[in-house]
């Protein structure tokens, strides 16, 4: 039975992730059931051993209606000149980059392109078109050559937005489209209603039919600082939960499945403080994890086997994590015994800038460079990734950067409330969608969520701590989108 999780569902069309989250590992483990359901964090269940569901999961979803889209902003001393509905450029002088233009129309008529910003510096979302009927909106406008960096971010560009089915002002829809692109017919909404009380740290997902999955609920716990503790899929029989066991620093040491009366269920059991004191069944992974004398991460790695890498972390004065030491401490893993990639993080503040990954053997190899950007609220925009790196995104292969993306998120927020958040991969092994990259109609792996108006406040706590953190993450963009620690490279 497929089982779907706002925290997993987002692997079920892409390949395996490792996430580093603040110079984290994350390692796929096996869910345990006889369901065989996808577990917290990824793990893949359909053993035949048996076992648990996994986690409760998350998405995005915008109400469409019949409203004109915004027109773009920007002209003048910033750059960008106005989107407008229309295919008309805009008019704007140099200078500063230029600011986003209008986003996509929500509910417009026909789709309409939104204007060139000129002389603009980032890329500007066009105007959207208008109209009377429920056609979707522009597509955004691209950036202007002078005055700064042109394109748009990861050099893809921009395409006109999915329609969204209409919800309630006050209610959650996050709304999941698998692949599909501007060639192609439109391509079906994977629908998730959701809740979050932060009192609790539950979220109720509620997913709609799709495909061959049938109606779904589930729940995830988060900590008061955000952190994923645990969760249930309770519409199957009998319902699989999983726990992530932390210590008193919130770096996680255990996952296993606590033992519950699958006949009893209620939401009492899902106490985010008793997540690691009550009774389990197999213990999936057990990790060790060190400290300095200082109370600082030092060091982390699987208590058991088996070619999980070993990691070192380093941070800098202001306690931001600055240096991640990759290593392979035994032989049951793909790359040899000894193989070793350095994690160099450069910050602005608190905005974590990059992260370049080096070989051990020679750190003028560079494997990959993830480079970050920020939208003028500070909200994270994008993030490019540039070469694979083989233990600091579990990649099976390895590709230098050679200036092309390879990996790609991004997000935008509409006039309307909503936001849309697209991820694409260009090395997923099975793409469904066909884009503009560097000039170039380029296959590619791609998700898009669309966050309702009405979710601007449903999500958990959102981190701050730039201290490294180790943690086994999967694809976490369905809830943890805005953070640059939990965006999934490959």
């Amino acid at each position: 039975m497929s089982l779907r999780s706002p925290i997993v569902r987002g692997l079920a069309s892409t390949a395996p992730l490792l996430v580093a989250l603040a110079g984290c590992t994350s390692n796929s483990a096996t869910g345990q059931g006889s369901l065989g359901g996808a577990g917290v964090g990824g793990m893949a269940g359909a053993n035949a051993s048996g076992g648990n569901a996994g986690l409760a999961g998350a998405g995005g979803g915008s109400a469409h209606g019949g409203a004109a889209g915004t027109p773009g902003s920007g002209g003048g001393a910033e750059g960008g000149g106005p989107g407008g509905g229309n295919p008309a450029p805009g008019t704007g002088g140099g200078g500063a980059p230029g600011n986003a233009g209008g986003a996509p129309g929500i509910g417009g008529g026909p789709s309409g392109t939104g204007g060139t910003g000129v002389g603009g510096g980032l890329a500007g979302a066009g105007g959207g078109a208008g109209g009377a009927s429920s056609g979707q909106g522009g597509s955004p406008g691209t950036a202007g050559a002078a005055g700064g960096a042109g394109g748009p971010p990861g050099g893809v560009d921009w395409e006109p937005w999915p329609a969204v089915p209409a919800v309630a002002a006050d209610v959650c829809q996050v709304a999941l489209f698998h692949g599909g692109d501007a060639l192609s017919p439109p391509v079906p909404a994977d629908i998730e209603i959701r809740g979050f009380d932060p009192a609790t740290g539950i979220m109720k997902s509620q997913f709609a039919p799709f495909g061959n999955d049938p109606a779904a609920l589930s729940y995830t716990v988060f900590t008061p600082l955000g952190s994923t503790v645990g969760g249930c899929v309770v519409s199957v029989s009998p319902y699989g939960c999983t726990e992530w066991v932390r210590d008193t620093h919130g770096n996680v040491t255990v996952i296993d499945s606590p033992e519950y009366d699958a006949r009893n269920f209620s939401l009492s059991l899902l106490d985010a403080s008793r997540f690691g004191i009550r009774a389990h069944g197999l213990v999936q992974r057990r990790y060790t994890v060190t400290y300095d004398a200082a109370g600082t991460l030092a060091s982390a790695r699987n208590a058991r086997c088996c070619g999980d890498p070993a990691l070192t972390f380093t941070e800098d004065a202001q306690h931001r994590c600055s240096d991640v030491r990759w290593e392979i401490v035994d032989d049951h893993g793909g790359a040899p015994l000894g193989t070793i990639e350095l994690e160099h993080w450069t910050w602005e503040g608190n905005r974590l800038m990059s992260r370049v990954t080096t070989s051990g053997a020679d750190p003028g190899q560079v494997s990959s460079v993830v480079t970050y950007t920020y939208d003028a609220d500070g909200t994270l925009a994008s993030t490019v990734v540039d070469g694979f790196a083989s233990l600091a995104q579990a990649s099976a292969m390895t590709k230098g950067p050679d200036g092309i993306v390879d990996y790609l998120v991004r997000t935008v927020a509409l006039a309307d409330g909503s936001r849309w958040v697209e991820s694409f991969d260009f090395h997923y092994y099975q793409p469904d969608a066909n884009v503009v990259r560097a000039g170039q109609l380029t296959p590619a792996g791609r998700k898009r969520w669309n966050f309702s108006p009405g979710c601007r406040d449903v999500h958990p706590a959102r981190r701050t701590s730039t201290s490294c953190q180790f943690e086994p993450l999967s694809n976490q963009l369905g809830v943890h989108w805005e953070d640059p620690y939990t965006t999934p490279i490959r």
